[in-house]
């Protein structure tokens, strides 16, 4: 990749394979690989990191290889090779399932955000000037952009929102006299340490030494807290039904135990 001319750092690549239609790489890649035939190589301007909204840069593609993705047939014998499972029915019953709960916590997520939303814009919530100019002074000197004043206002208003959400949560804890079991937050570390991609004993060791345990014990807290506050509420998505937000609600002691 190059601008004005000259190779950007860091802007080539060599044996990268890729899928058309992932859109996991540069935007117009798969527009320039439609119709290329091996060893052609073909020019395209498209944005590029760290560029400003507007600007882009020129790419050069060469197609080095073409290769298709043989599917298995689905049957049994694919069931159980892919999966726990005997037979293709079991499977997908498993997986319709599998989707609906992911539906519901996605649908749960949403009325949580939204709820949060609305009690936000609805209390007063006051909140110290001083931690809100440290935070934000912080955030701005690790970016290097402490004299950027129009960013300055966008991060004072997020961790302004930020901070009255912490107070909003710690007040429901409070209230609602919530407590965090050991089976919760365990299901809370392991879940954690999987959108990391770490294993549960690497993410207690980096939060440990780094002093975030009382961190993360006040953020199990306020997630169910506001669970707590949600069970009260009655969601319904765009067409008028019902959410289940069962798959939002932490894990019994039993059941995380089990």
């Amino acid at each position: 990749a190059s601008v004005d001319g000259k190779e950007i750092e860091g802007g080539y690549a060599n044996g990268i394979s890729y899928e058309v239609g992932s859109n996991r790489m540069v935007d117009g890649l798969d527009a320039a690989l439609e119709g290329m035939k091996v060893e052609e190589s073909k020019k395209f301007n498209a944005p590029l990191v760290g560029m400003k909204e507007g600007e882009t840069g020129e790419v050069e593609v060469t197609l080095k290889a073409v290769k298709k993705r043989e599917l298995p047939e689905l049957n049994d014998e694919f069931a159980k090779l892919a999966s726990e499972f005997e037979t293709l029915k079991e499977l997908e019953a498993d997986v319709r399932e599998r989707l609906t709960r992911l539906k519901s916590m996605e649908q749960g997520a949403q009325a949580r955000d939204n709820l949060l939303k609305l009690l936000l814009d609805t209390v007063e919530i006051p909140v110290p000037e001083n931690l809100v100019n440290d935070e934000v002074h912080d955030h701005l000197e690790k970016e290097n952009r402490l004299e950027d004043e129009t960013h300055r206002k966008e991060v004072t208003e997020e961790v302004t929102r930020s901070v009255r959400g912490d107070f909003l949560l710690d007040a429901i804890v409070k209230s609602e006299e919530v407590q965090v079991s050991e089976a919760e937050l365990t299901e809370y570390l392991i879940r954690t340490a999987a959108r990391y991609q770490m294993t549960p004993d690497q993410f207690v060791q980096q939060i440990t030494q780094a002093g975030q345990v009382a961190t993360l014990m006040a953020e199990v807290a306020r997630t169910k807290g506001l669970a707590v506050v949600l069970e009260r509420v009655s969601v319904k998505d765009a067409s008028g039904n019902k959410v289940d937000l069962s798959a939002l609600a932490p894990k019994k002691t039993e059941e995380a135990q089990a």
